[in-house]
Formats: structure tokens, sequence, C-alpha cells
């Protein structure tokens, strides 16, 4: 089949959303699939000789900032963030907007020289759902979309507008008619309730983040001391890192080290703690640097939304890893997702000082297990790439 995938942050350095993408268009590749993925133009040059064939789209304006976020030309970056936050005040769209035109004319080239069979779209950016949509109208393609963040209840999203209550209805009205208008919609179980209040409708199907490999990972974690981990985002209002920080700081345990590479808004928060001597923050790495460094680690942490509805596909990471899991969470604990998974401590993130007993009691029980790759695919086949591509294919050839 000629399958595209419409997403944004793809190659070389791929958001969490990016890397699904990448994975289903590896696994739609080894099937024997011709798949083209537009994306994000990142400065990443496509390999001709690939059956995957990445279409860059982007802006001037996209083009300028990360030429200034490459450089470290602060002021540019600036900037740049200013313009962003004044478009989206002036006209109450995200600033992905001119992704729909440019998304719809890659389309059309590419349909125009092989049929497409199926468009799989994953938000975000939304924009990438509106495009398969208007494509699917004029043309009739097949049209799957993979929601993976929320939009209209998306704070992060929608912080910069002036009349956010209109904008949430409409907001509200397009995410109906992309529903409507797909021939499915792939969602996480943490969705469903949010999805039949507001968008009231039942043209989906439950599916979990294809993130669990076939691969086994060694363990080169120090037996002489415990690493615990924690690799992602924090974000004001949304996953903040002091009452992570302060909780180690006050930890008084030997040889126990917390170790965060982390981006996001909190470096202020973050510089606070560089000196406490258990603990070590560094600065985001490469996919390929995290994963040996989750090799290296006793313990992984997640720490989850505020917003309850947002699933992080962050702990099907670490649940391929086999390494234990200290989840840290707001009001979702995730248990769906974690309750066949028997290395896990699941605490409420603004009462870690309450449960501190049972914190030390897991690091000291748990430290140097590691779950077998196995009981992993025994547990958590339903999330591999294999099972969700076949999942896609399955919709397409009944609807065929």
């Amino acid at each position: 089949m000629n399958i595209v995938i419409l997403t944004g942050n793809y190659l070389p350095t791929p958001s969490p959303n990016g890397n699904i993408a990448k994975i289903i268009a590896e696994q739609l590749s080894i099937e024997g699939d011709n798949v083209y993925v537009i994306c994000f133009d990142k400065g990443f040059i496509p390999l001709s000789d690939s059956s995957i064939k990445p279409v860059p789209i982007t802006t001037l304006h996209r083009r300028l900032r990360y030429y200034f976020i490459e450089k470290n030309i602060p002021l540019g970056v600036k900037i740049t963030s200013l313009y962003r936050v004044g478009y989206r005040l002036i006209t109450g769209r995200t600033q992905e907007s001119w992704y729909i035109k440019k998304a719809l004319n890659s389309l059309k080239k590419i349909n125009n020289e092989e049929e497409i069979d199926l468009i799989i779209s994953l938000n975000n950016p939304i924009e990438a759902h509106i495009s398969a949509i208007k494509f699917k109208e004029e043309f009739g393609t097949k049209v799957i979309t993979y929601w993976l963040d929320q939009y209209s209840d998306a704070s992060k999203i929608h912080k910069y507008s002036l009349f956010k209550e209109k904008n949430y209805n409409n907001n509200i009205l397009k995410e109906k008619w992309i529903h409507n208008s797909s021939n499915l919609n792939l969602i996480t179980e943490n969705r469903v309730e949010w999805i039949k209040n507001y968008i009231g409708q039942n043209n989906y199907s439950i599916t979990k983040y294809p993130l669990i490999t076939k691969k086994n990972y060694s363990n080169n974690s120090n037996s002489n001391q415990i690493n615990i981990t924690y690799a992602g985002s924090f974000y004001k209002n949304l996953r903040e890192p002091l009452q992570l920080l302060s909780f180690f700081e006050k930890l008084n345990e030997q040889n126990v080290y917390l170790n965060v590479y982390a981006k996001g808004d909190c470096e202020e928060t973050l510089n606070q703690f560089r000196d406490t001597k258990n603990i070590n923050i560094f600065s985001v790495k490469s996919k390929e640097e995290i994963i040996e460094i989750y090799t290296q680690s006793n313990i992984l942490i997640n720490i989850g939304n505020s917003n309850p509805t947002q699933m992080p596909s962050k702990l099907y990471e670490y649940i391929d890893m086999g390494v234990p899991i200290l989840n840290f969470y707001y009001s979702n604990d995730y248990e769906d997702v974690l309750r066949d998974y028997p290395y896990h401590l699941s605490i409420p993130y603004e009462r870690l000082n309450e449960y501190e007993g049972q914190i030390i009691d897991f690091i000291n029980k748990y430290s140097k297990m590691r779950l077998s790759k196995k009981n992993i695919l025994s547990y958590y086949y339903e999330a591999t790439p294999e099972y969700v591509v076949s999942k896609i294919k399955g919709n397409y050839l009944k609807n065929k």
C-alpha cells in the first residue's frame, strides 16, 4: 500500500509523538508498504534508498527559529517566540495553521505520482488531522487519526488567547468534525470519558502506544550505588520539578542518587538544586543517549501530568526497558497501564514526604531487579508496533 503519515517533529530529533510516527513508519516499511511522512523540516536529508520518504514542510519563521536555537542566539529565539504569542493572540489559532496548505499541496503531489491508499495523521499539531480530513473530503482517501495529545482541553496550546471561551467552543466543534469525518480514531484509554462527554461519538478504538519492542536491553547499572533517573520535561502548571527535587534533597539514603535530564521552562527551580550532593542535573540528551542512560539506571521515575486525560508515552518506554518504575502522579495513577507491571510503585506526587518509608522500601527491594523481555511482551503485546499496525491495516481492509 501507499501510505502517508502526517505529523510534526519527526527527524532528526523527533518529539515523543514524532517517535511514535517513526515507529509506525518503520513497521509499515518492514511489512512492505511504501511510506511517506509529511513533517516539520528540521534540516535533515531524506534517504533516497529508503522505503520511508520524508516530505519536510516549513516556513521562514520556523527556519529562523531553528537557526537561532541551534546557534544559541537568545535574542532571535525571543523575537520568534514573541511572534508566535502575538499570532495566537490576534488570530486565536495555533502557530501551525500554515501546515494545512503545505501539507495538502504535498499530499496532492504524492497522489499524482502514486495514488494514496491510506493517510495516518498524528497530533500534535492538530493541523495534521485537519489536513488529512480536508484531503479525504476532496479525494475520498481513507483516514485514520491517532490522537496522541489532547487539543481543545490542552491549556498549554491555548495559553495565549484573548477569547478563550469562544475559541474553546470552536475547537470542540473542530474536534467533532475530525472525529466524525475520519474512518477511525485511535485514542488512549484515559481519553474515552472525555470523548464521550464532549465529542459524543463512538467512532474510536482504544489503542496503546506502540513502544514495546523485542529488543533485549543489557543491565549496565553500577553495583556500588543506586542511580534513579528522570528524563523528560518540566513545565509550570503541568509537571513541575520542585516536589521531586525537594524530596530527594532530604532523602537520607547512602549511595542513592537522582539523575535528572530535563527540558522545559523550570530552569530557575532546577538551578536551585545543582549543588545538592545526591542530585545531578543534566541537559536533555538524544534518544540513543537516553536509552543507554536507562540501562545504567536502577530505577526510572515517571511524573504524570496535571491533566488526568493526558497519557505520558514515557511509561511504555520505561516498561520496555524492564527497569523498576517509581510512578509519581497528580490525579491519574495510570494503573490501567501499570497494573500488569510487577516492579512499580505509584505515589501521589504532591504527597511524597508522607510516603517516604514506602519509597525507601521500594528502592531497597527492587533496585537490582529487571523484568524479562519475555514477560514484557506477554503482558504488553498490544503495545507493540506489530499489533498497532495490524489494527490499522485491519480497519483499512474491513472498510475497503
